[in-house]
C-alpha cells in the first residue's frame, strides 16, 4: 500500500514533507545484521567442512543476518511522520502486525517545540519533535530526527499558509452566497444592507 493510500490522501491534498527517523536509532542494527552475514561467510569453509551443525549454523547466520537487515530497513520505512499541506499525520508501527495513524489538522495545532537529549543529539543536531493539540488530547512525539527545528519550520510555514488560504475560501464563500440571496432580501434588508455598504463606500473615500 502507498503512503497516500495508506492516509488517506485527498484529492487536492499534497504531501510536503515525509520524516523518518535518524541514522542514529537503527544504524547499529543494521551493523549488526551485517556483522552476522560477515561472520558467516567469513567462517563458511569451516562450517561447512564440519556435520550437519555446521551447515545448519551458517544457514541460520546467514538467514538471521539478513531478516535483522529486513527488519531495520522495514521498521524504518513504515514508522514516518507525513506533513501534508492540510494536517499532520504520524503512523508509528511498533510490531509487524500493529500500526497506528494519529492525526492532527492544523487548526489544532497548539504548540510546536524541539528537544535534544544527549552528547550524541547534540553533535550531530538532530532530536525530537512534539506536536500538541489545543484540547490536550492528542499528542504527537517523533523518534529521534535529522534537522528538527528545520521540520517545525516548515509544519509552521504550511499551517499558516493553509490558514490564510481557508480564510480567504471562507471570505468568497460568504461573498457567494450573499450574492445569491440578495434577490430574496425584503425592502428593509436591502436598505440595511445599503446603508451599510454607503458608510463602507465613505470610509474608502475618506483614505484617499
Amino acid at each position: 500500500m502507498s503512503l497516500a493510500s495508506k492516509i488517506h490522501l485527498r484529492s487536492e491534498e499534497r504531501m510536503v514533507i515525509v520524516i523518518r527517523r535518524h541514522g542514529l536509532v537503527y544504524g547499529w542494527k543494521y551493523l549488526l545484521g551485517l556483522g552476522m552475514l560477515f561472520a558467516s561467510a567469513f567462517f563458511a569453509s569451516w562450517l561447512l567442512a564440519q556435520n550437519w551443525w555446521g551447515q545448519m549454523l551458517l544457514v541460520v547466520g546467514l538467514v538471521v543476518g539478513l531478516l535483522v537487515i529486513f527488519l531495520v530497513w522495514f521498521f524504518n520505512y513504515t514508522n514516518v511522520l507525513v506533513v501534508t499541506d492540510e494536517r499532520v499525520v504520524d503512523i508509528v508501527r511498533p510490531g509487524l502486525f500493529e500500526e497506528y495513524l494519529t492525526t492532527i489538522g492544523f487548526f489544532d495545532i497548539k504548540d510546536i517545540f524541539v528537544s535534544r537529549r544527549g552528547v550524541l543529539s547534540t553533535l550531530f543536531g538532530c532530536g525530537r519533535v512534539t506536536i500538541a493539540t489545543k484540547s490536550g488530547e492528542l499528542m504527537i512525539e517523533t523518534d529521534i530526527i535529522a534537522r528538527p527545528q528545520s521540520v517545525v519550520n516548515t509544519i509552521l510555514e504550511t499551517r499558516d499558509d493553509y490558514r490564510q488560504k481557508r480564510r480567504v475560501g471562507t471570505n468568497e464563500a460568504i461573498y457567494k452566497n450573499f450574492i445569491k440571496i440578495i434577490p430574496e432580501l425584503s425592502e428593509e434588508e436591502l436598505c440595511e444592507v445599503k446603508d451599510l455598504v454607503d458608510v463602507r463606500l465613505s470610509g474608502f473615500g475618506g483614505s484617499h
